[in-house]
């Protein structure tokens, strides 16, 4: 019998006809692989899927009771080929992008994940940290995750890749991002969905993952921004209550941590996190003579990288995200602004850091808010290389940590340099 190449596992819960649907796309999209399509049912609601879809078997495995993503587990368990998609049941996979999965793996051994962009809309979405993956639809080498211990039995859903995506970079292996054809669409299906629980999970569940894994010094500042995001996100969602319940559980959640703890080291924490790429930034502006700067894009970890910069003599003046939950927020004493209130800041004298937050942010302050504002690149931008041609560029290098500075602070040519030829290239990246 002929090996299989890949296995799709797609995870659902009491959204039969969103499955159905779901999986005749995905497994049409393997056209051509030697694959399989695995339905790991945690709903009460049976789901009704064919023995096969042109030709690729599909079966379903059935849960006693609702797993959350630990149920993940068990179509790792049955699935028989060398690599694996991991897909909700309301992502659609676009054609071509699974067979440059698989060809992404086969050309290195190191590589243990892929992850995909993922569409939403007419919007792009993406992790909040760069370094880790959508964990709506994402590919692994078989024998990575199950050698990194598979999806945390006791999250139940949300934050999941935050967790796998730092215990594969703890062995060491590399996450890429497939910037090849096509796209993830995701449809983001509401049904089911109760905002103020998902909030109160966010909130166990990253205080968990920080406990678990993070170096003691950096657990105090982690923890603080990630409380401060789902206090802000609850508030303008009207659901307090849930990050309150959230809050109880973090005594447990630390507990669960400390008991199951493996700090990573120095450096792949600071690779993971961005840290290195910030620090290398901070001595660069440093050496510039630069003192203050805006870091647009709060991102994941913040007082991390605020703290790096200071480190270096370099003064965070104001941070900026488009989130519109941080209007009027300050974090340690630094303003937050979004666009709307950043627009009146003078930028005569200043240095702008973006690459710290999600991908599609990034691109939106460098190709449209810093450029409309006369700021120019001082190095690569974000992603450059990904919207050429197809190519397998590792996730903690494709969202490029870029400072901007004001015109008068390049030369003459630079200035020209720009206007001829840095506009056009960066509408191309846009499209």
């Amino acid at each position: 019998m002929q090996e299989i190449e890949v296995s799709a596992i797609i995870l659902t819960c009491n959204r039969p006809e969103r499955c159905l649907d779901s999986a005749w796309h995905n497994t049409l999209a393997m056209s051509g692989l030697n694959a399989e399509t695995i339905v790991i049912d945690n709903g009460s609601q049976p789901v009704s899927i064919p023995a096969a879809i042109a030709g690729i078997p599909c079966r379903t495995i059935r849960m006693k009771s609702n797993r959350g993503i630990a149920a993940r587990n068990e179509g790792i368990k049955a699935a028989r080929g060398r690599y694996l998609l991991m897909i909700d049941d309301d992502a659609y996979v676009d054609p071509g992008l699974v067979q440059a999965m698989v060809k992404a793996f086969g050309s290195d051994p190191d590589l243990a994940a892929v992850a995909f962009r993922v569409i939403n809309g007419n919007k792009e979405e993406a992790c909040l940290l760069p370094s880790v993956f959508h964990g709506c639809a994402c590919g692994f080498r078989r024998n990575a995750i199950l050698h990194a211990g598979g999806y945390p039995s006791d999250y139940l859903y949300y934050g999941e890749e935050y967790d796998l995506a730092f215990r594969l970079y703890a062995l060491k292996y590399r996450i890429a991002v497939c910037s090849g054809p096509g796209k993830v669409r995701h449809m983001r299906d509401g049904a089911g969905r109760n905002t103020g629980k998902i909030i109160s999970l966010l909130v166990r569940n990253n205080s968990l993952f920080i406990w678990s894994c993070f170096p003691l010094h950096a657990i105090a500042p982690a923890l603080k921004d990630v409380l401060q995001r789902y206090r802000l996100v609850a508030k303008r969602e009207g659901v307090s209550d849930g990050y309150a319940a959230g809050l109880r559980r973090i005594p447990e959640a630390a507990l669960r941590g400390m008991l199951r703890r493996k700090a990573m080291t120095r450096d792949i924490f600071q690779r993971a996190t961005l840290c290195d790429k910030i620090s290398a930034t901070a001595v660069r502006l440093a050496e510039e003579g630069v003192n203050e700067a805006a870091l647009c894009g709060v991102g994941k970890f913040p007082r991390l990288w605020i703290d790096l910069l200071r480190r270096r003599g370099i003064r965070t003046k104001y941070l900026a995200d488009f989130n519109q939950c941080w209007t009027g927020q300050d974090i340690d004493g630094i303003p937050v602004l979004v666009p709307e209130d950043e627009r009146e800041r003078s930028l005569e004298n200043l240095t702008c850091i973006t690459g710290a937050g999600s991908h599609p942010e990034t691109l939106e302050w460098q190709n449209t808010l810093f450029f409309e504002r006369g700021l120019l690149p001082w190095g690569p931008l974000a992603g450059e290389a990904s919207f050429s041609t197809p190519a397998i560029i590792d996730l903690s290098d494709f969202n490029r940590i870029a400072v901007f500075r004001p015109q008068h602070a390049f030369s003459a040519t630079k200035q020209a340099d720009f206007r001829n030829g840095t506009r056009a290239a960066n509408e191309r990246q846009r499209q």
